[in-house]
């Protein structure tokens, strides 16, 4: 058997998992928000807690910066793994990715007012889409 004939079914696996590779990135993102959210929850002064909600002058706007991280995490990772994960047509897979993820990331954000998390995520996403359509014939093969 030859090596092209060998190397067809993993490129094929390598395709199949770009939208797995998308759902651990979100997850992670996910993940990371929640736990920067319990980690300023923690730190919330006991005199500030009410019925388990923090009230301290300082957590609106950490948790609004939460929400921009991890919105922007999300993005940023997604398009990373997305793009690092398919075995070829890198930059048009960052590019699809971004186009795709963008149209989500409207239809999430717009509907919750999530203004602030929408920007952060559409400008991490293009970061990264951009950074990879510039390398257009970078050579990293994995």
């Amino acid at each position: 058997m030859s090596d092209e004939a060998r190397m067809i079914p993993i490129v094929v696996i390598r395709w199949i998992l770009v939208p797995f590779a998308a759902w651990l990135a979100w997850g992670v993102a996910v993940l990371a928000g929640f736990e920067l959210e319990a980690l300023a929850t923690y730190l919330c002064p006991e005199n500030k807690m009410n019925s388990g909600m923090c009230t301290a002058e300082w957590y609106g706007p950490v948790l609004n910066s939460i929400f921009c991280f991890g919105a922007a995490l999300a993005a940023a990772l997604i398009v990373l793994l997305c793009t690092l994960v398919a075995p070829a047509s890198r930059e048009h897979v960052a590019r699809a990715t971004y186009v795709v993820g963008a149209i989500a990331a409207v239809a999430m954000g717009v509907p919750a007012h999530a203004m602030l998390p929408l920007v952060c995520a559409l400008v991490a996403g293009a970061l990264v889409w951009r950074w990879f359509d510039r390398r257009a014939l970078w050579p990293l093969r994995l």
